[in-house]
């Protein structure tokens, strides 16, 4: 729970760190908008993902998995095409700039899903806020 509540805390540092210095060059409304939805496609798709990887049992297709894998992802997509949209109004057309947010949230909510972020060491905690934080810092600094 401590990890869980750390990396909000980050996100929300990132979110508010990208906001701010953003809205120095108009551009915070855009940046707002790319953190949150980056942070909802991350998600999304760390859903489908971890039900992806219950598809199978026993030789057998879980349904019920399968399905809630496909709305992970497509919710997952759906939010990603949305940052690209935002991204653009912040200049940033590069394809890896657009996924360091999704890649960074989509990891870690993963591992928090899969429980290990809770085994997660003091320095992979900090590691993980600093990393997330960060991205608030580079979407600023590429518009």
């Amino acid at each position: 729970m401590v990890i869980l509540l750390g990396l909000v805390a980050a996100t929300l540092a990132g979110l508010s760190g990208s906001f701010l210095l953003a809205s120095l060059s108009g551009k915070g409304r855009a940046a707002m908008l790319v953190t949150a939805l980056s942070a909802v496609t991350g998600y999304a798709d760390s859903r489908g993902f971890v039900h992806a990887a219950h598809v199978w049992s026993q030789g057998q297709v879980v349904w019920r998995e399968v399905a809630l894998s496909g709305l992970g992802f497509l919710v997952g997509v759906v939010a990603y095409w949305a940052v690209i949209r935002f991204a653009g109004e912040l200049g940033v057309h590069s394809a890896f700039l657009q996924t360091l947010g999704w890649f960074a949230v989509t990891i870690a909510a993963v591992a928090v899903a899969e429980g290990g972020a809770f085994r997660w060491q003091p320095v992979d905690i900090v590691t993980a806020g600093v990393v997330v934080s960060g991205l608030g810092l580079l979407l600023y600094r590429t518009a």
